[in-house]
């Protein structure tokens, strides 16, 4: 009647204890139960965020070969951006103050990938010396 509480463990001291008892000296002392643990896996490291997109391509100088022309003279006008065009490239719209005496295409398309663009700046005879202000934007 007691003994129907005893548990696996209690069972196998009492069992090594009895052994032990009647001469058997090859009677293994009880032992403690094993804990079998399941391995521990780590948690999965979270994927890093994509980095921010590049920055769109914007105007960045506006250059002449030469800031002072003789009448006729064609001086190159140079458009260079911030970053690569993007694909079907960058379009910078140039203006003349004075397109009697200067004149510039209306707009410069700087290819896809490319960083600038040149363009031909066409000057007026003039008898005097004058400024005309050339914007791109």
């Amino acid at each position: 009647m007691g003994r129907q509480g005893f548990t696996a463990l209690a069972c196998a001291v009492a069992c090594a204890v009895a052994a032990a008892a009647c001469g058997d000296k090859e009677a293994a002392a009880p032992t403690a139960p094993t804990v079998v643990t399941p391995p521990v896996t780590p948690a999965p490291t979270p994927t890093p965020p994509p980095p921010p997109p590049p920055e769109p391509a914007a105007l960045e100088a506006f250059t002449l070969s030469s800031t002072s022309v003789e009448g006729q003279g064609q001086p190159t006008g140079t458009v260079r951006l911030t970053a690569p065009a993007p694909s079907g490239g960058a379009v910078v719209r140039l203006e003349s103050k004075d397109t009697d005496l200067v004149k510039v295409p209306a707009t410069v398309t700087v290819p896809a990938g490319a960083t600038s663009a040149s363009f031909t700046v066409d000057t007026a005879t003039v008898p005097t010396t004058v400024v005309v202000e050339l914007t791109a934007t």
